[in-house]
């Protein structure tokens, strides 16, 4: 991918070639399966997963941008600019919106453990 935005809290975007698209369920409070009326879920099932290469795709029209959560690597930070190429890996986030009463909703995707970009040799 490349860097997409950076903002002035050092907040990094990566605009992605792999576009993913998923699905989450939350139990809603009185189903048989919640575990407790009384609280709050902040866990869901995936319950639909796409993922689609859209390297074919101009970056005007791509649903591809993700933002960095690598709290364990911090100092990539200072290395990013905007345009950088780089290599990431993508992730599920792992705790819903609590504060969205849907019963389903998208997941948040996330890039972590980035690094800059190097061919192959």
């Amino acid at each position: 991918g490349k860097v997409n935005q950076m903002n002035k809290f050092k907040a990094a975007w990566i605009i992605s070639d792999v576009q993913i698209k998923a699905i989450e369920e939350v139990p809603h409070f009185g189903d048989a399966n919640a575990a407790n009326d009384n609280k709050k879920l902040l866990v869901a099932n995936i319950v639909y997963v796409d993922i689609a290469n859209v390297s074919d795709v101009s970056l005007q029209h791509r649903d591809s941008s993700y933002m960095l959560h690598d709290p364990e690597h911090l100092d990539i930070l200072h290395q990013l600019h905007k345009g950088m190429a780089v290599q990431c890996c993508l992730k599920l986030s792992t705790r819903t919106n609590s504060k969205d009463s849907a019963r389903q909703k998208p997941v948040y995707v996330q890039v972590w453990n980035v690094k800059p970009w190097t061919r192959a040799k």
